[in-house]
């Protein structure tokens, strides 16, 4: 049964800073007024674009915008989603709405302004088909501002109905807002209630964003929640946590995920022909500052999908990564003794990071396990205290003993019992 999404964009939240709204394939952001609670700025996404998201994740073909008005700022906004590949449509009157949507489809509801987990939209998703079901939540001095329903209950801003229940409000109110008309009617028609403890609004699990005070302080905690440390030893310690103390500027632009790819890039270039002109010392420079903006692309990524050109760039850092590592083998064997052993070294040396590549995507790897993988930031430091210590050519031919050293104990740790994702 096709789901589709009915979010709202009508409230507002005055004094909201300008937020960019474009996405990564525009030169320059859009920067928006962020009146609207929809468009205040949530971990480098507004909340429109992250309700909009979290529908597509649990199944949205299509998502309706209902709207009283169609700003610039707020068609930037939907134009930006339209640009990333996303179906959305705004839509005025119940009648609009009725014209994107069979009578046989189910409409997920998501509040102006409200951010709910993904565990309670798998909740009301096993809602029976013709049936309706609202997440509702106590009456309580903290969900105050929440739309109440009777003297005790308030909803908590996620709802799914039948859209075969639009045609009755179409013959009551043509023109009222669809989705609190919708809501109220599936209420009057005996809808199912899914009841929240008011501790999760207390904590923030659930948030009503009614100001950019509110909005800041939900994405500090979805930037704390989320699980961007990174894979391997150096990401996982060092690179992952400095991107995660600049998350702040990293999300607010939306272009930074593709510049510091690119830069990441460029500066691998300039390790590789450090390489070749025998400068170990501009070349652990260059890796490391690589690796730093290879965190922060990764990083930014994890809250802004990347498109289709920054994936591809992604994985050409890794060629290139590699492409050092190879190089730096076969440049060792100058005066050192035969090439064919620096060649061994090297090639053992790209077995081993792509293996440790492969290992970072297993589904249920999680905490110190991921952290024990060998990654090219560590390849790189081996080399600078190789280098330290009067001999970088000692430090290429060590990497790939501590690397299959690593990879043995990761595997000796996934054997043994998995801990709670």
């Amino acid at each position: 049964m096709t789901l589709v999404a009915l979010l709202s964009a009508q409230e507002m939240a005055p004094g909201g800073r300008p937020v960019a709204v474009s996405d990564d394939s525009v030169a320059a952001p859009i920067q928006a007024a962020s009146e609207y609670r929809a468009l205040l700025p949530i971990a480098g996404q507004t909340l429109l674009e992250r309700q909009a998201r979290a529908a597509l994740r649990h199944g949205a073909s299509r998502i309706l915008v209902s709207v009283a008005e169609l700003p610039p700022e707020l068609l930037a906004a939907i134009d930006a989603m339209r640009a990333d590949g996303v179906d959305i449509q705004a839509v005025r009157s119940v009648a609009e709405v009725m014209a994107q949507v069979r009578p046989d489809h189910r409409l997920l509801m998501i509040g102006d302004g409200f951010h709910v987990p993904d565990a309670h939209f798998q909740a009301i998703a096993a809602t029976a088909p013709g049936e309706a079901t609202l997440l509702v939540t106590p009456d309580t001095n903290i969900t105050a501002t929440y739309e109440r329903l009777d003297a005790s209950t308030r909803w908590a801003g996620l709802a799914l109905a039948p859209a075969h229940l639009l045609a009755d409000i179409l013959e009551i109110g043509p023109d009222w807002e669809p989705m609190l008309a919708l809501m109220r009617h599936a209420v009057q028609m005996g809808a199912r209630w899914l009841p929240v403890e008011s501790t999760l609004i207390e904590r923030g699990d659930i948030a009503l964003a009614t100001s950019p005070r509110v909005a800041d302080a939900l994405a500090r905690r979805i930037v704390d929640a989320t699980d961007a440390t990174g894979v391997g030893v150096t990401q996982h310690w060092i690179f992952a946590p400095l991107a995660r103390m600049g998350a702040q500027r990293l999300l607010d632009d939306p272009r930074a995920g593709l510049i510091m790819r690119v830069g990441s890039m460029l500066l691998l270039a300039v390790a590789l022909v450090s390489v070749l002109l025998l400068h170990p010392l501009a070349t652990v420079i260059a890796g490391l500052l690589a690796c730093a903006l290879d965190a922060g692309a990764r990083f930014h990524a994890a809250f802004r999908p990347l498109r289709d050109m920054s994936a591809r760039l992604a994985l050409g850092y890794d060629m290139v990564a590699l492409s050092v590592v190879g190089t730096a083998g076969a440049a060792a064997s100058r005066g050192q003794g035969p090439l064919l052993l620096w060649i061994a070294v090297a090639a053992t040396s790209i077995l081993l990071l792509i293996m440790a590549r492969s290992m970072r995507f297993v589904a249920d790897d999680r905490g110190v396990r991921r952290a024990i993988l060998p990654d090219f930031g560590e390849w790189i430091i081996i080399v600078g205290v190789a280098l330290i210590a009067g001999n970088w050519q000692f430090g290429v031919m060590a990497a790939p003993v501590l690397f299959a050293a690593q990879i043995v104990l990761w595997q000796l740790a996934h054997r043994g019992p998995r801990p709670p994702v």
